[in-house]
């Protein structure tokens, strides 16, 4: 510390590289003589191995400064409740930026932002093999982001309850034709049900329950304890008039507005018939308006979720729709499930970190410390610290020395 004080450290050049540079210039900084200051520009993201070495040479000593232009953005992934195993990304980033999906193998989608962001679904057997751990979002053209892969969730049955008919037969087949098991509960006349059920109606056998009309009532105060428990109910047309379910629903059914008589191959879920969700509860969240009317609304129910849909003649689009129709009303199906049904992640299963960042930004910032332009030159290391050894060596021998001389004066 003397020797440093009275002979100052010349100052040093950093040693620089842009985010293009960087993995080249890895090697050679590590290679550096420890205590070199280093300064990384980065204008796009960083992969995680690259910041993790960056970490790793300050903590050798070396003075990591960045700075650059690194935008603020972000992703997550959470496991969905369907049978494919799909995962819903959601992407932060400023309005209109432009996202690219990529894998190992290619592009997979794009899309382009809004003010919240944005949402997107990929299935697993949308990837190539091993592509999980390629998956990402290159958002700008530039910056690539990705999200750790969520554990794995737990898919159970499906209860359909309803009168014997068509949206009961389509109804099933979409959810079936997604991979999902399901219990079927159809009433054939009054008081008479066909079918198979499971024992008992709780979330250890049942992911969801979905009533197309008043026949839920026939499951009684089972149907209040499995939502209240985790599980998830869809009440389509006018299933909320059934008592049972009443209390439960995030409103009550309106008049119904009859389906629009179309020619044939033009038919869609618009021109359905449908009930409006009318008298809305004050804790219940509107999903889709339809005009002035509300055609999809979500309310939480203890741990569970209840989604009230007007829409009660879907068969028809799948019936009487456009090419496409059919697989169309089964996606449609598949994403109403996949919001409320009881799916909880294996308890053994740890997320997977991505080999890239998911919020650039924010773990440079946290990483490194936050970003400062730094000068051409910066704090040098004192020559060598050998001379300070030397120096020590030399002081101990002159006290040496004058201890042994004290007595000859």
């Amino acid at each position: 510390m003397f020797g440093a004080a009275i002979l100052p450290a010349a100052p040093v050049t950093a040693r620089r590289a842009s985010d293009t540079e960087l993995q080249a210039a890895l090697p050679r900084w590590t290679m550096a003589q420890r205590g070199d200051p280093l300064a990384v520009t980065l204008d796009r993201a960083p992969s995680r191995a690259q910041l993790a070495w960056l970490v790793a040479l300050r903590q050798a000593g070396h003075q990591v400064h960045w700075s650059g232009t690194l935008p603020s953005i972000a992703i997550t992934a959470e496991p969905m409740a369907n049978p494919r195993g799909s995962e819903l990304l959601a992407l932060a980033t400023p309005s209109g930026s432009t996202a690219m999906l990529r894998d190992a193998v290619g592009t997979i989608d794009s899309l382009t932002t809004g003010a919240n962001g944005a949402q997107v679904i990929v299935p697993r057997d949308a990837l190539a093999e091993n592509g999980r751990d390629s998956l990402r979002a290159i958002i700008g053209g530039g910056n690539a982001m990705g999200a750790s892969e969520p554990p794995p969730a737990t898919v159970r049955p499906l209860l359909v309850v309803g009168a014997a008919g068509w949206e009961a037969k389509f109804t099933v087949a979409a959810l079936e034709e997604s991979g999902w098991r399901v219990y079927a509960r159809l009433m054939v006349a009054p008081g008479v049900f066909v079918g198979g059920a499971p024992a008992s109606l709780d979330t250890g056998t049942v992911a969801a329950v979905i009533a197309l009309d008043t026949t839920v009532a026939s499951l009684g105060s089972a149907i209040s304890h499995f939502v209240r428990g985790g599980g998830g109910l869809v009440l389509a047309g006018n299933a909320a008039n059934a008592g049972n379910v009443a209390e439960l629903a995030p409103g009550r059914p309106g008049t119904r507005v009859p389906a629009v008589t179309l020619v044939s191959d033009t038919l869609g879920l618009a021109s359905a018939g449908w009930v409006p969700v009318d008298a809305l509860k004050p804790d219940a969240e509107i999903v889709q308006r339809r005009g002035p009317g509300i055609a999809i609304a979500a309310r939480r129910v203890g741990a569970g979720r209840v989604l009230q849909v007007g829409y009660d003649e879907t068969w028809r689009w799948r019936m009487a729709g456009g090419p496409g129709s059919a697989a169309q009303h089964r996606a449609w199906w598949a994403g109403i499930v996949s919001a409320i049904a009881y799916a909880p992640s294996a308890s053994d299963s740890a997320p997977t970190a991505s080999q890239f960042l998911a919020a650039p930004r924010a773990e440079v910032t946290q990483a490194l410390g936050e970003p400062r332009a730094s000068p051409l030159t910066m704090r040098g290391r004192w020559p060598d610290p050998r001379w300070l050894l030397a120096a020590i060596f030399l002081l101990l021998l002159v006290e040496w020395s004058s201890r042994r001389t004290r007595g000859l004066r």
